[in-house]
């Protein structure tokens, strides 16, 4: 994620897309780590009007290589349940339309 400047809602909806709906941080979560970076001199910010674009520094640039195989294990591991999650909700979408087409609204009830 360190390819390009992002907004916070940017990382927010990457990180999404990468655990194909199973982790979407919540603003709550994600400002205040951007706001520590900034801190950490490892981000710097970019105003567009109201709007803060991040960028990673060298020196967050350099953490990050230093610590690359834990953060590319992080990332492996939201893609794997991701995929996970998303065959779990394929079956049980499959399921649903099996289990539809063979009773009637009368055996479904409760």
């Amino acid at each position: 994620m360190a390819e390009k400047p992002r907004h916070g809602y940017e990382i927010i909806k990457a990180l999404d897309e990468h655990s194909k709906g199973f982790y979407a941080p919540s603003p709550g979560m994600v400002y205040p780590a951007l706001t520590y970076l900034e801190e950490m001199e490892h981000a710097t910010v970019e105003l567009e009007g109201t709007r803060k674009r991040y960028h990673i520094t060298e020196l967050g640039r350099a953490y990050l290589e230093e610590h690359r195989a834990a953060a590319d294990s992080l990332l492996a591991q939201f893609e794997c349940v991701g995929q996970r999650m998303d065959s779990l909700r394929r079956a049980m979408q499959s399921g649903e339309r099996e289990f539809g087409a063979t009773t009637s609204a009368k055996d479904r009830s409760p």
